[in-house]
């Protein structure tokens, strides 16, 4: 029968950590020199390791436990109220930016190209307007909708018999 309490006799193993890291900091702390100043260094990693093993302790105790959970609970809300409005000023700062730089780009790029390009940015521009509409209506709305394959024939058709 063993005279130590149950806490004790749990945890006695941690008191094997300051004892390790000591005796297998000695051959590393200067051995060659003399045994005492390989002991004093050694003996301070070991003194170290006992520090960390005490505040693992205390860190492991339910208040502490408990302590910590409220801390991270509160700065995830406010991580996640801080990331959702970062990503507003930043999406609509994008935004803007890059509305700007398409509508310099769309006004520039006429004036520097030659015929053919333009044509072919025209046509571009034009099946970029119908996917867009098609998506919304067919895809967003699920609804069957061919009424823009009717304009788009109208409009070419009307162009080839002007254009002639």
């Amino acid at each position: 029968m063993s005279h130590f309490p149950e806490s004790i006799k749990k945890h006695t193993f941690l008191l094997l950590i300051p004892f390790w890291a000591w005796f297998l900091a000695l051959p590393l702390s200067g051995l060659e020199h003399s045994f005492t100043i390989a002991a004093v260094n050694a003996a301070k990693i070991a003194g170290v390791a006992v520090a960390v093993v005490i505040l693992w302790r205390l860190i492991r105790t339910a208040s502490a436990v408990s302590f910590f959970h409220a801390v991270a609970s509160k700065t995830a809300d406010l991580r996640a109220a801080m990331r959702h409005q970062r990503e507003i000023l930043l999406t609509k700062s994008r935004t803007r930016a890059l509305l700007g730089l398409i509508v310099v780009l769309l006004i520039v790029l006429p004036l520097v190209t030659n015929n053919y390009y333009r044509d072919v940015l025209t046509l571009a521009g034009m099946y970029i307007v119908l996917a867009l509409g098609l998506n919304l209506v067919v895809g967003q709305a699920g609804l069957l909708h061919l009424g823009y394959v009717a304009f788009y024939a109208i409009g070419a058709y009307t162009y080839g018999i002007l254009s002639t």
